[in-house]
């Protein structure tokens, strides 16, 4: 193996994995060499670097521009990231920026071993996929013949289900959060297996809908170890990670398991400094995976060239789901499936505190980026994407198909135009998708931002007054580029907003606040207690609104849709909607998130509980 590293900053090579809704993964053989060059290069150095990799066609111009791309995150006092290219089942190039440990600036390399969160989740389906083909099992198999204990549900869920996002099984991290659980604190398998023990209901009928669920991929994980009748992370070991030379790879489900040099993660401050961004997850399937640049590059050789799968496995691993009404979803068993300016892709990203990490391949092109970072503030996806123009520009087209069009008519600008403050403040407000999830929309820095929950924040750049570009989200595992429209009704109120990723189409409705008497509003007031959570949330007025109260979270203001709905911009608690019984006296409240829906609350006497 041939191994080049940068002196001085003690930088080294490194592969990335990119947090946005598209990862994918490219090749890297055993025989693959490693290749880095300080990100200040001269010329000659740069051009003697592009002649040792002449096999591999990459340039010193090539060279030069990624590391261009990386230069805001070369800052040895700051938090890092790597990037890795790959080309036909080669390292092509690989470098690392920035800190790997702020507290003793501890570089970022090549074998930096990264909590890469969702990316996970490939590893989970391979390994069921790995029994299926040694007869053990079915994807479609109910989860129940594997887990018996689980609750019942009266409709039956398949293992293939749990792994497409379409079983209807809540997720896990809003579970807890509804639960009163801080997601920094230390999160067990065990405990997340019991709070799902306690569901009684699904988000929908399996199979009618695509929506995120970690917790399927926990379950998976479950049945992965009662098949294989081993632990699942020496299931892997054994059947994936030797087998591919993944030796600082492993599946970290104690939280208190020493990794030398391993990376840590970071948010910013206010002050332009840095926190620790802490992340004590003891748990498996879904996330929890330790890997290195290195070892992804061994990883995305078996998805080119299988050595421990086949054709046909890889082959289901990346057909998108098919719903029950027959249309698809961009997610195959544990990937996403798409395309990016003309060119199919593959992959996955993932992100947890300050991690960001995402897996970028062009399977027809033979090429992938690899990103990883330590910053929550890190923008994985739009970097790989970034890294993926300079070595597939030629083949790329040449703006998306809707810019396009918009070039040659003249009807939208492409580029970014400038939008009085008061046209933005026109459209900033609250949107209504079909799940039910609420999307904020708010002015900032010449443009918009559109938040999901805390974790997930879109910018939108401006190319006319009602367009925007939507950038890769900041702080998610399934940002995606695309365009937002607002619309407005006969009488010029902004109405709507459609939100068209490259994978979807997203209908919101604009919805008013509003406001009820107070007599109204003391009636919601009380104690509701959640089966399924095993928590009470405390109602009350203050001051003309509702504020909740819930263990372990900050109290939130609850603002009124209309009699009986309310919402906020709580993560978990997107819309609550409160029942009556015949006498008209409210005795339940429903609370959904973005990833959950209708946890039931029934009121109760404080004292009962």
């Amino acid at each position: 193996m041939t191994t080049r590293t940068r002196t001085g900053s003690g930088h080294h090579g490194w592969r990335r994995a990119l947090p946005s809704l598209i990862a994918f993964l490219a090749p890297a053989v055993p025989a693959a060499f490693t290749l880095a060059v300080p990100a200040a290069v001269t010329l000659a150095g740069a051009m003697a670097f592009a002649q040792s990799a002449e096999a591999q066609s990459i340039t010193a111009a090539q060279v030069e521009a990624v590391d261009a791309a990386f230069q805001a995150w070369n800052d040895p006092a700051g938090p890092g990231a790597a990037v890795a290219v790959t080309w036909n089942g080669r390292i092509v190039y690989s470098q690392g920026y920035g800190s790997a440990q702020l507290e003793y600036r501890i570089p970022v390399t090549p074998t930096t071993p990264f909590h890469v969160a969702s990316v996970s989740k490939q590893f989970t389906t391979f390994a069921v996929a790995l029994l299926a083909r040694d007869g053990l099992l079915s994807w479609d198999d109910e989860v129940h013949r594997h887990l018996p204990a689980l609750p019942e549900f009266g409709r039956p869920v398949t293992l293939r289900q749990l792994a497409q996002h379409t079983s209807g099984i809540r997720d896990q991290w809003e579970l807890l959060i509804q639960a009163g659980w801080r997601i920094d604190d230390v999160i067990t398998r065990d405990q997340i297996l019991a709070l799902m023990a306690r569901q009684r209901e699904l988000n929908f009928e399996p199979g009618s809908e695509y929506l995120y669920s970690n917790m399927g991929y926990s379950l998976l994980a479950e049945v992965v170890e009662q098949v294989a009748g081993e632990p699942f992370g020496t299931f892997l070991r054994e059947r994936v990670f030797l087998p591919l030379g993944m030796h600082r790879t492993h599946v970290h489900n104690d939280h208190t398991r020493i990794v030398p040099g391993r990376a840590y993660s970071y948010a910013p401050t206010p002050e332009q400094g840095w926190r620790n961004a802490v992340l004590s997850y003891a748990n498996q399937g879904a996330t929890s995976l330790f890997t290195t640049a290195e070892d992804l590059g061994r990883w995305m050789t078996e998805m080119e060239s299988p050595m421990v799968g086949d054709e046909v496995l890889w082959a289901e691993m990346t057909e998108p789901a098919r719903l029950n009404g027959g249309d698809t979803a961009p997610y195959g068993l544990g990937l996403s499936v798409g395309s990016y300016r003309g060119l199919r892709t593959i992959g996955h990203g993932g992100a947890d505190a300050g991690f960001r990490t995402n897996l970028l391949f062009f399977p027809d092109e033979g090429m992938g980026v690899v990103v990883f970072g330590n910053a929550s503030s890190f923008n994985a996806g739009g970097l790989a994407r970034e890294v993926a123009r300079v070595f597939l520009e030629d083949r790329l087209e040449p703006v998306e198909a809707e810019e396009a069009t918009a070039a040659t008519t003249g009807a939208v600008p492409v580029g970014p135009v400038e939008v009085p403050r008061s046209a933005l403040d026109e459209l900033a407000g609250l949107y209504r998708l079909p799940t039910g999830a609420l999307i904020a929309v708010s002015a900032r820095d010449g443009g918009l931002v559109a938040e999901v929950d805390e974790e997930t924040r879109f910018p939108l750049t401006p190319i006319s007054e009602t367009t925007f570009r939507v950038e890769s989200a900041e702080g998610t595992s399934e940002g995606s580029e695309g365009r937002a429209t607002f619309s407005r009704d006969g009488d010029g109120r902004v109405q709507g907003m459609t939100v068209a990723l490259s994978d979807a189409t997203l209908q919101g409705r604009r919805v008013e606040v509003a406001s009820l008497p107070a007599e109204v509003m003391a009636q919601y007031e009380g104690s509701f207690y959640s089966p399924e959570l095993d928590v009470v949330y405390r109602i009350r007025v203050r001051e003309d609104e509702l504020v909740v109260e819930r263990p372990r979270q900050p109290e939130e203001s609850l603002f009124v849709f209309d009699r009986d709905r309310f919402g906020s911009s709580q993560w978990g608690m997107n819309t609550v909607e409160f029942a009556r019984d015949a006498e008209g006296r409210v005795v339940q409240m429903l609370v959904s998130g973005g990833r959950v829906r209708n946890v039931r609350f029934h009121r109760v006497d404080p004292w009962e509980m």
